[in-house]
């Protein structure tokens, strides 16, 4: 494998990591800290102060961001928010693939819902360019304990292509509403939001609250 001459922090990368793979996008993020901006919607951070956010994201720039939660479990691969009754978890590692990260975002998603206390939660996709389907067993651990809470679990804001097919194709989401799905498919955060607030009977949020 071809790599780059160390970065500044000594760590050796392949010459391609940064690359995009094909119909990568990201959206803008929902929960990063944006001082001095405060969280709208009265978000309760799970996260520790936004000093210690930015201190750790000062000193590893070119690693996933880590973040020292406030029951002291490090989260590496998510940013978590709770806001009513949903845990809002933010994955903010743009590729997932790899056993590793999948034990890792698993640790991390488990985490936030016991540690949040909350009987929704919503997983923003907004940062994730690539992901393959292995990861999904983390997903589905999280969707597991959620409904058996008596909870539900929405997936949203998917903005590269790529990562969308893997999840309809493995029927995570769907953006038609005519097939069953481990997850509920919303728009972005707040859409995903409103649903939960105001639910209707059906399995699946409103056409309108839905990213085709």
């Amino acid at each position: 494998m071809e790599v780059s001459p160390p970065s500044a922090n000594g760590v050796l990368k392949p010459r391609n990591a940064g690359a995009s793979h094909p119909s990568s996008r990201q959206a803008p993020s929902y929960l990063a800290p944006k001082p001095p901006a405060t969280p709208a919607g009265g978000l309760l951070f799970l996260t520790a102060s936004l000093a210690a956010y930015n201190a750790a994201e000062n000193f590893c720039p070119d690693k996933p961001r880590e973040v020292l939660a406030m029951n002291g479990h490090t989260y590496r691969h998510v940013r978590c928010a709770k806001q009513g009754e949903a845990i809002i978890l933010e994955i903010a590692t743009p590729e997932l693939h790899g056993d590793l990260i999948e034990n890792e975002l698993r640790e991390d998603l488990l985490t936030a819902w016991r540690d949040g206390a909350g009987r929704h939660v919503v997983i923003d996709f907004g940062q994730v360019r690539y992901l393959t389907s292995a990861v999904l067993r983390a997903l589905i651990a999280l969707q597991r304990l959620v409904k058996g809470a008596g909870g539900h679990a929405l997936i949203c804001n998917v903005a590269s292509e790529a990562v969308h097919r893997v999840l309809t194709t493995t029927r995570m989401i769907t953006s038609s509403g005519s097939a069953q799905s481990l997850f509920e498919f919303a728009a972005d955060v707040p859409a995903a939001l409103a649903w939960l607030q105001n639910r209707p009977a059906a399995s699946n949020p409103p056409a309108d609250a839905v990213s085709h």
